[in-house]
């Protein structure tokens, strides 16, 4: 339980580490809106640990910083649409990591094609909803997540991501990507539920955006505090692999 706990952790926190364009500015808080666990209700347990969880996005329109927080663990990407950087800072069960990311022209029009990452897009355009009062369309999203080693024979790399999107802001919609690229949307997502895990172990998250503001404070956008050490993704994914174990 508590391995495919980290292995669904590892899947959830690992956010967009690729930036382009514009950004909308302000900020965007969502919540969960349900968790089920295997088709079911999750228990009470899981519910406790998981139900806090909380995504807030914060953007200038030049430079835009995710936040998201759950259980003994809270992750800040901060990207800069100018310098093509991207700084991952993740507070995980006392460890801090720093991920830095810097993009080359060749790598970022690859990237925001959806070129060579098994992404599936599938759109249903007379599934809509108002959130917030922002029209959205239904897009769902079927990818691949990193794998970790010695993460047990029933972890899944595939995840499934359906989406509420809104073509009224401009937000990159890296604060639902479960991988180390970005997803070419046109819009910003405002609902989401993202089903992972396999055999025993199938959890699905239903994420809502319950706040929108057209304003920010400046210091939303600076970096956590904490001795955070840097390490490279594959450092990374060896170190949460021996957590697993």
């Amino acid at each position: 339980m508590i391995k495919n706990l980290l292995v669904g952790t590892f899947l959830v926190c690992l956010f967009n580490m690729e930036s382009f364009g514009q950004y909308s500015k302000g900020m965007i808080r969502m919540e969960v809106a349900s968790m089920k666990m295997n088709g079911e209700d999750a228990p009470p347990e899981m519910a406790s640990m998981l139900g806090n969880m909380q995504v807030l996005v914060y953007s200038n329109g030049v430079i835009q910083k995710n936040v998201m927080s759950m259980m003994m663990m809270k992750n800040s990407t901060i990207m800069d649409s100018k310098k093509d950087s991207v700084f991952l800072y993740m507070d995980m069960m006392g460890k801090k990591y720093l991920i830095v990311d810097q993009i080359t022209k060749p790598a970022k029009d690859s990237v925001k094609n959806n070129e060579g990452q098994n992404i599936n897009i599938l759109e249903f355009p007379d599934d809509t909803k108002v959130i917030l009062g922002h029209q959205c369309k239904r897009v769902d999203l079927k990818m691949k997540a990193p794998v970790l080693q010695n993460a047990g024979s029933d972890q899944s790399n595939e995840i499934t991501i359906k989406t509420y999107i809104t073509k009224e802001l401009n937000f990159d919609p890296s604060f639902i990507s479960q991988n180390n690229r970005t997803i070419k949307l046109e819009g910003t997502p405002l609902e989401f539920s993202m089903l992972m895990g396999a055999g025993s172990f199938q959890l699905e998250l239903q994420m809502v955006a319950k706040e929108i503001k057209a304003e920010i404070n400046p210091d939303d956008l600076l970096p956590p505090s904490g001795n955070f050490k840097r390490y490279s993704m594959e450092e990374f994914q060896n170190e949460i692999a021996k957590m697993g174990r």
